[in-house]
């Protein structure tokens, strides 16, 4: 008996990497095919190793997406206080 398990997928640097979203286990390929492949068979494994494994598969989840605004450019607030900040006496270093 064969049971069909979502996937995500998304790219870092050379490498695809595969999460099950049914199952906590992850992959990598250097395709995505080799990923999904590579995915299949560690879930295969985990599944065949652990005691109950029905307990480590929940349902599948539903899968969508949502828009944010673009992030904001951060800027130090110590880079912007040395550029306004004059250095003191000794060059702002307090004497002992």
């Amino acid at each position: 008996m064969s049971r069909t398990f979502t996937a995500a997928v998304h790219r870092e640097d050379d490498w695809y990497v595969t999460q099950c979203l049914d199952v906590d286990v992850c992959s990598q390929g250097a395709s995505i095919d080799e990923a999904v492949r590579n995915l299949a068979e560690a879930v295969q494994l985990y599944l065949d190793e652990v005691d109950e494994p029905q307990q480590h598969v929940t349902a599948t989840p539903l899968v969508t997406s949502f828009q944010i605004r673009e992030p904001r450019e951060r800027h130090s607030g110590r880079a912007q206080m040395r550029q306004k900040s004059r250095p003191g006496p000794n060059g702002g270093i307090a004497p002992r």
